[in-house]
C-alpha cells in the first residue's frame, strides 16, 4: 500500500504538471496581446515550480522520512508536545518556502511588467508581521486542538473538523475586523458625487453604505480589483483605489452590484459551509482510507498531522470543486449585476480589469476547470452580451 499511495501522489503531481503545459501552449497560441501573453506565460510558470517545490517538500516529509527525523530528535518529549512541534515546524517551513516564491513573484515577474510597488523594506515588514500572526496563533492553538483531538480517542478526526470549521469562521471574522488593518488603511469613497451614487446603490438592496470601504491597494500592486467578505454586521465591500484612479463611476457602481451579487446569493455563507464539507470528506479519508505509517508518522497522532503534511495533494484534490463552485458563484453576481445596473457598463469594467491586470481573455479548459476560481473574460463578457 504505501507503493500504490506513493505511486498515486506521483501521478497526481504528473497530472498537474499537464495542465500547466496545456495553460502553456493555449496562452502561446491564441493570446494575441504580447503583454499578456508574456505576463500570463511568466504567472504560469512561476505557479507551476512553486507548485513543484511544495510537492517536493511533501515527498520530503513523508516518503524522505523527514517527519521521522523529527520524531528523533523529539522522542523524550511527551506525546502532545511532539505532535505540536511537528506541525509547527512543517508549517513554518512552508511559510519561509512561500516568501522565498513571493518575494521573486514580486520583485521579479510583477516588477518586471510594472504591476509591482511594493519595496523591499515593506515586503519584510510585512513579512515579519506575518511571521508573528503565524507564531502567535501556532501557540495557542497547535497544542490545544492537538490536546482536544487526542482526548477524543476514535473521534479524533471528528472532532478535529469541528475545531477546524469553528477556527475558519474565526479567522475570516477576524482577519476582516483585526489582521487587515494591520497591513492596509480603510477609507470611504472621497468623491462626493460617486459617495452618493454608491449609497443610493447599496441603500435599494438593503446595503448599509458604511460597509462599502476603499483599500489603499495601490501601496503595494499595480493590480485593480473589489471583494466582499463576512456576513451581518461585519460584511464589508472593498473597492481598490486602482478602481477609483482608472475606472468610471458607471463601471464602479457596476461592480459594486457585482459584489452585492455575492452577499444576495450567500456566497460567503455557502463557501463555508462548502469547505466545511470537504474537511469532513478529507479528515474521514486521512482516519480511514490512510494509515498514517506509510508516510513515517507515529500512528498514536491525530489526522491533523496528515493534514498538514498531505495539504499540496489535498488542495489539488479539492480544486476542481472548489473551481466549478466559485466559477459559478461570479456568474450568478454577473447575472445580478446585469439586471441591477447596466449589463454594459460591467463588461466595460470588466475589459478594463483584464488590460489593467494583464489578464487573458481565456485560458485552456481543462487548466481552468481544476484552477481557476474565475470564469474567463471571454466567457463572463458573452454571458452580458446576452443580457444587454
Amino acid at each position: 500500500m504505501p507503493i500504490i499511495f506513493l505511486t498515486f501522489i506521483i501521478f497526481t503531481l504528473l497530472v498537474q504538471i499537464w495542465l500547466f503545459l496545456r495553460q502553456l501552449h493555449f496562452i502561446n497560441e491564441i493570446e494575441k496581446d504580447p503583454l499578456k501573453r508574456n505576463y500570463t506565460i511568466s504567472k504560469t510558470e512561476f505557479q507551476l515550480t512553486k507548485i513543484v517545490i511544495s510537492w517536493l517538500v511533501m515527498l520530503f516529509w513523508t516518503y524522505g522520512a523527514g517527519v521521522s527525523l523529527l520524531l528523533d530528535h523529539l522522542s523524550l518529549m511527551s506525546l502532545i508536545l511532539q505532535e505540536s512541534l511537528v506541525i509547527s515546524i512543517v508549517m513554518l517551513a512552508a511559510f519561509f518556502i512561500n516568501q522565498c516564491c513571493e518575494y521573486y513573484r514580486v520583485f521579479c515577474i510583477e516588477q518586471r511588467f510594472q504591476l509591482n510597488r511594493t519595496t523591499k523594506c515593506l515586503f519584510f515588514i510585512d513579512l515579519l508581521k506575518g511571521f508573528i500572526l503565524l507564531v502567535s496563533t501556532m501557540i495557542i492553538l497547535i497544542p490545544l486542538t492537538v490536546f482536544v483531538t487526542q482526548a477524543a480517542t476514535q473521534y479524533d478526526w471528528l472532532v478535529l473538523w469541528f475545531l477546524l470549521t469553528i477556527l475558519i469562521v474565526c479567522v475570516q471574522l477576524a482577519y476582516q475586523t483585526f489582521i487587515i488593518k494591520w497591513f492596509n488603511t480603510f477609507y470611504h469613497v472621497k468623491k462626493p458625487s460617486l459617495q452618493a451614487a454608491l449609497a443610493k446603490f447599496a441603500i435599494r438592496y438593503h446595503i448599509n453604505p458604511e460597509h462599502i470601504y476603499v483599500i489603499n491597494a495601490s501601496k503595494r500592486s499595480n493590480h485593480s480589483n473589489a471583494y466582499i467578505s463576512g456576513f451581518g454586521r461585519f460584511k464589508k465591500i472593498v473597492l481598490f483605489d486602482t478602481l477609483l484612479q482608472k475606472f468610471s463611476d458607471e463601471e464602479i457602481i457596476s461592480i459594486l452590484a457585482h459584489e452585492i451579487g455575492h452577499s444576495k446569493h450567500l456566497h460567503e455563507v455557502k463557501r463555508i459551509l462548502g469547505v466545511s464539507v470537504m474537511l469532513f470528506v478529507i479528515l474521514f479519508m486521512l482516519n480511514h482510507l490512510i494509515d498514517m505509517s506509510w508516510l513515517g508518522i507515529d500512528y498514536r497522532f491525530s489526522p491533523l498531522v496528515g493534514f498538514i503534511v498531505l495539504w499540496p495533494l489535498l488542495k489539488f484534490l479539492m480544486m476542481p470543486w472548489v473551481s466549478q463552485i466559485t466559477q459559478n458563484y461570479e456568474l450568478q453576481a454577473d447575472y445580478f449585476a446585469a439586471k441591477s445596473a447596466n449589463p454594459k457598463d460591467l463588461q466595460d469594467a470588466l475589459e478594463k480589469l483584464g488590460a489593467s491586470n494583464h489578464t487573458s481573455s481565456q485560458s485552456d479548459q481543462w487548466y481552468a476547470f481544476v484552477y481557476q476560481t474565475h470564469p474567463s473574460v471571454a466567457t463572463r463578457i458573452k454571458q452580458l452580451a446576452l443580457l444587454c
